[in-house]
């Protein structure tokens, strides 16, 4: 990705910081109507398309051999991470073909085969059904469609995704031009550090727009990230399917944010020195790029007015011994900023269900919080989205033009 080199990034940065005034290469972004932020039958429809898009499941590290298996349960689907005896990672429904029994209870385990705690139906780790109790009570015909249910999984390096929409693009052709930034970062040679969950009592959007500008981020970090960030210089680029960037110009060029060394990816330290790198991949996930590690945020939709915030934390994989309290106060810290974003949102919400605050303001700053609206609406289907909870096609517009 040109954005993301060094002197076009570093040049870049510095249009913006000498910028007085609206951006003459953006069209006028309309409000975003109050009620795409709490209104119960735009969430079902968000909903709806969200099953479509490519989202998060797990990183490699949480099924390390063959038998190893990871619970999943978001957007009310109860799903199942196996990796195989040919090491392939699959993921299936955690539903027994019997009577959809739960195959798995605990969050993660390693087993040979997999079966069902209650009448004993066992499954192969390829998801082929291996054993019937009493198999003589079935119709032979019936048990040779009970295989587990499989849901589509394919990866980028040691992350893997899923989609529930067999006929969507490759995973890869979505990502686009994010899938080879993140290359630059060798996902393939990543280790999970740590996994934290919050809870937010606001809409997923409000919760993740929070994390998709540095506007804010003089006032509600001035002690921690204001420090090092220079929100006055950055450079958006919006992207195909909804998809976007940000790098912000660090004030500091050898600022490290560890406070000691660590492994990092030699291929992206300038880079790292220069901006802070932040990548939204639609629909609801974001990841600030760093050399020497990087958190990935999952925003998981509980209600229309409820989040939960999954923050998992990616370092390079090295045969240098590294400290589990160091990676523990670097997560705590940054559970600490996104603690102070989130502190705000539960108002927000209120604000948006009040019918006082009608629309929703975006600047040039915010402009990829609009873009993700617009891709949210072409994904549901523009005709489908009642038309006072509509946003104008403007980015989208400008960029078929350009």
């Amino acid at each position: 990705m040109e954005s993301l080199k060094f002197q076009p990034l570093q040049a870049a940065m510095q249009q913006d910081a000498e910028r007085k005034a609206f951006p003459d290469y953006l069209p006028h972004l309309p409000e975003i109507p109050a009620g795409r932020y709490c209104d119960p039958g735009f969430f079902k429809l968000e909903m709806a398309a969200m099953k479509h898009s490519w989202l998060f499941g797990i990183h490699g590290d949480d099924v390390p051999q063959p038998g190893c298996y990871k619970r999943w349960e978001q957007l009310g689907q109860p799903l199942l991470f196996v990796r195989g005896n040919d090491h392939k990672v699959r993921c299936f429904y955690n539903i027994c073909r019997h009577r959809g029994g739960p195959l798995v209870l605990d969050d993660k385990g390693q087993k040979r085969n997999i079966s069902c705690p209650i009448h004993g139906w066992s499954y192969r780790l390829d998801g082929e059904l291996a054993g019937v109790p009493e198999r003589r009570d079935f119709n032979e015909a019936d048990l040779q469609r009970r295989s587990l249910l499989e849901v589509r999984c394919e990866n980028l390096g040691e992350m893997y995704f899923i989609n529930f929409d067999d006929k969507a693009m490759p995973l890869l052709d979505d990502l686009g031009p994010v899938a080879d930034a993140w290359m630059l970062y060798q996902p393939e040679n990543s280790r999970l550090v740590s996994r934290h969950m919050l809870t937010v009592p606001a809409n997923y959007k409000i919760v993740l727009d929070a994390n998709l500008e540095v506007y804010h981020v003089n006032f509600v970090h001035p002690e921690i990230v204001a420090k090092f960030l220079d929100s006055s210089a950055s450079t958006i680029n919006l992207l195909p399917n909804g998809h976007s960037t940000q790098a912000s110009r660090l004030r500091q060029a050898e600022w490290n944010e560890s406070g000691i060394d660590l492994p990092r990816v030699a291929e992206v330290t300038d880079i790292s020195r220069l901006a802070n790198v932040a990548v939204h991949m639609y629909p609801n996930r974001i990841i600030a790029m760093n050399d020497w590690g990087y958190p990935l945020q999952n925003y998981w939709p509980v209600d229309e007015h409820t989040t939960q915030v999954e923050v998992l934390w990616f370092a390079p994989r090295s045969d240098v011994p590294q400290s589990d309290a160091l990676w523990n106060e670097v997560a705590a810290t940054f559970i600490n900023v996104l603690e102070q974003d989130y502190k705000f949102c539960a108002g927000m919400q209120t604000a948006m269900t009040s019918g006082a605050n009608r629309g929703v303001l975006i600047g040039a700053q915010e402009r990829s919080i609009y873009h993700m609206h617009e891709e949210m609406d072409r994904r549901i289907g523009i005709d489908l989205v009642p038309a006072h909870l509509r946003v104008r096609q403007v980015l989208n517009q400008r960029q078929a033009a350009a």
